[in-house]
């Protein structure tokens, strides 16, 4: 996975089409912030059928992402 996290209004499109274009068969995702929110959706969408997902917070999703981000 790979995660393009990058201020909006500087042409961050670019390196996020680069990088996709580049990196067939990998999840790449475009964000202009971490809030806990968007890190959650995140998560779920690569981990649909994870256990232990439903129910758990978007503070736990968030960690669960960093964590697979890291290792």
């Amino acid at each position: 996975m790979i995660l393009v996290y990058q201020m909006g209004k500087v042409g961050s499109a670019n390196p996020y089409l680069a990088i996709k274009k580049t990196s067939a068969g990998k999840a790449v995702y475009h964000v202009h912030n971490l809030n806990p929110e968007i890190v959650a959706k995140i998560w779920d969408k690569i981990n649909p059928t994870s256990e232990g997902v439903e129910g758990t917070t978007e503070t736990q999703r968030t960690q669960r992402l960093i964590d697979h981000i890291v290792s």
